[in-house]
């Protein structure tokens, strides 16, 4: 009889398949699709005072919020990804500063804040106020090894010293969510809960 050895490679790439659609099936059977919203697309005027090096500088522009389909962690299961970018440039970021020291990228930015407050989620805190952002961030990448920490007080403060002003957005929508099976919850922020930005002279 002849022996089928070419059965070992195919076995050993059929039991790693069959492991993750087992697994796909099982965690959509313990952790259902969150409701999908009904509003996926918002726009947010952007108004953005800062002082680096002595200088004031005055940035308008539009932040676009989208819904960015679903994702998976062990700590929620499945949950809603959203993503905030400029209208003018697509980035995820203000950046300030971008530079190289070394085998070191440097890169000095604002996030532009939280996606799930300004799109009216519900997983996000009711009572939230983005009170945002009152530092920018530092990044620092070598190799594969990236790093990020609140912009304070050291050695780049000093060579930039950056300070935010002004950081007025539009206020956040009013969302509502819609599961597969036709249920239907609804979620209103109100206008009040927004105070109209966040500035400090």
């Amino acid at each position: 009889m002849k022996k089928r050895y070419w059965l070992i490679p195919l076995l050993i790439l059929a039991v790693p398949a069959l492991l993750i659609v087992l697994f796909s099936r099982f965690v959509n059977s313990v952790y259902p699709e969150p409701p999908k919203p009904a509003v996926k697309y918002a726009e947010f005027p952007l108004h953005a005072v800062y002082i680096m090096n002595g200088q004031r500088h005055e940035l308008r522009d539009t932040i676009i919020g989208e819904y960015d389909g679903t994702g998976w962690n062990e700590g929620n299961g499945k949950f809603r990804k959203w993503k905030l970018t400029l209208k003018s440039s697509g980035a995820d970021r203000l950046t300030l500063v971008k530079t190289k020291e070394g085998d070191v990228e440097i890169e000095i930015f604002f996030s532009l804040g939280h996606a799930e407050y300004l799109m009216g989620d519900p997983d996000k805190d009711r009572n939230y106020k983005q009170n945002y952002p009152s530092s920018p961030l530092i990044s620092k990448k070598e190799g594969r090894m990236n790093s990020t920490s609140l912009f304070t007080s050291g050695e780049w403060s000093e060579k930039y010293n950056i300070r935010i002003l002004e950081w007025e957005t539009g206020p956040p929508i009013q969302n509502h969510f819609e599961a597969e099976n036709g249920d239907l919850f609804e979620i209103l922020l109100s206008r009040t809960m927004f105070n109209g930005g966040w500035s400090s002279y």
